[in-house]
């Protein structure tokens, strides 16, 4: 099952569990993966949509 989650939320969880990671660079990646999906990009290895929904959202696996 695939959830809602924010970018700030997510951020943060993965900057908790990887230590070496800096949050505002991870936010801002987040963020670009976003508008690139709203732009129309896919995966470039199978050609799906990518997992983003939202301007400050992203969906995950739960």
């Amino acid at each position: 099952m695939m959830i809602s989650i924010s970018i700030n939320e997510f951020a943060k969880s993965y900057v908790k569990n990887n230590k070496s990671e800096d949050l505002q660079e991870i936010k801002k990646k987040l963020k670009s993966a976003v508008e690139n999906k709203r732009a129309g990009a896919v995966c470039i290895t199978c050609d799906s949509p990518i997992w983003a929904n939202k301007k400050d959202s992203c969906l995950v696996f739960k």
